[in-house]
């Protein structure tokens, strides 16, 4: 199996017109052209016949909220996916798919995409359990997905801070928008929250409500980092 990664929808279409790919996980946030657009315009190649069949897109965003899913599908997607996507959801979905395409018997069947998940009980910065399920208790892949966000989360917030500071709010908004992925798959769901509501301030203009925000962003990044060493031990446990 090869996977090939694009990081803007312009060139995602420059590589399905290059590569006659099974399935495409489309992000619905890229640069320059969005996952609708892009999935838009592969549609018309396929219906004027620059492209040949149909190729099973499936949406990848970051929010669970009411139309999103009808979005995707009015853009011209066979499936939905929220993030921070549950693996075995994952793995089913493609599965799904690609019956559609090779109908090839399928194992497993999942009906309904997972929903973003509720805070926990638990006080702890980070969902534990939620963390264990989306690494199906991998112990390797939990530590390699910890130790990213424990470089790439200070950095992001960071970044939000000085572009904040600097007036830039779209481009602290789409910081922010990244900050929330990479904070939703190990489940800091605190940073997840706080990240979104800055993205949409940002998108709004309202740098006041920033300022605000980065403060309680800076806190609970803070104490996921050092909440780390503790989930890292637990994550031991799994083996």
């Amino acid at each position: 199996m090869a996977v090939r990664y694009r990081h803007n929808g312009t060139k995602a279409i420059k590589a399905v017109e290059t590569w006659d790919y099974n399935l495409i996980l489309m992000d619905c946030q890229m640069p320059e052209m969005d996952g609708y657009e892009a999935t838009r315009q592969i549609r018309k190649r396929e219906s004027d016949g620059r492209l040949k069949g149909h190729r099973p897109i499936a949406a990848l965003t970051a929010n669970a909220i009411k139309g999103d899913r009808e979005l995707c599908l009015d853009a011209g997607m066979d499936e939905y996916m929220p993030k921070p996507f549950n693996p075995r959801y994952l793995v089913s979905m493609i599965q799904t798919l690609l019956q559609r395409v090779h109908d090839e018997p399928v194992k497993t069947v999942v009906t309904e995409p997972p929903t973003s998940a509720a805070i926990p009980d638990d006080p702890s910065p980070i969902d534990f359990d939620s963390l264990y399920e989306r690494c199906m208790g991998d112990v390797q892949f939990a530590e390699s997905l910890l130790d990213s966000f424990a470089e790439d989360g200070r950095d992001r917030m960071t970044q939000i801070v000085q572009l904040i500071d600097h007036g830039d709010v779209l481009a602290a908004s789409k910081v922010a928008h990244s900050l929330k992925g990479i904070a939703g798959i190990v489940a800091a769901q605190e940073v997840q929250s706080i990240s979104a509501r800055i993205e949409s301030a940002g998108k709004a203009g309202e740098i006041e409500m920033m300022h605000r925000l980065v403060k309680d962003l800076t806190n609970v990044v803070d104490e996921c980092l050092g909440y780390l060493p503790i989930v890292k031990k637990r994550t031991q446990q799994w083996s």
